[in-house]
């Protein structure tokens, strides 16, 4: 059985026997431990791979932006060309996980990428514009 099965059902009878049965004494259950499992980590050469592999440069600037700056698929569609300090080569971040907004390094590689896409794709406001007039 999965750990966290097994912790919601000892939480369930604590709480029958407590609130239900009103018995003060529960004999003690130990808790299965949560699993820790390692990540799969890719390779230099696989991510060079994956990064390479797009032939579209909209969707390769993408990934090299979710790669390098660190940041989500939801983040990523969300940068608008005032997000980009290019001065600095930093990224701001409006609004991320936790409504929180943050600043990100933009790497080297990954600036050219941005730059050829903004001058090949030419944006108005979306740095990633949707299919939807005005929309990410």
């Amino acid at each position: 059985m999965f750990p966290c099965y097994v912790n919601q059902s000892i939480s369930a009878i604590k709480s029958y026997f407590q609130k239900v049965l009103h018995e003060s004494r529960i004999a003690p259950y130990v808790r299965p431990k949560k699993e820790s499992k390692l990540p799969n980590v890719l390779s230099a050469k696989e991510v060079m791979t994956l990064l390479q592999t797009p032939v579209n440069l909209k969707h390769k600037a993408i990934l090299y932006l979710t790669y390098s700056s660190g940041l989500r698929v939801g983040e990523v569609v969300r940068l608008r060309l005032q997000d980009i300090d290019y001065d600095r080569k930093t990224l701001r971040i409006r609004q991320g996980k936790g409504r929180k907004d943050r600043l990100t390094l933009l790497s080297e590689v990954a600036f050219e990428v941005v730059q050829r896409c903004v001058q090949q794709h030419k944006p108005e406001t979306w740095l990633f514009p949707g299919q939807t007039e005005g929309r990410h």
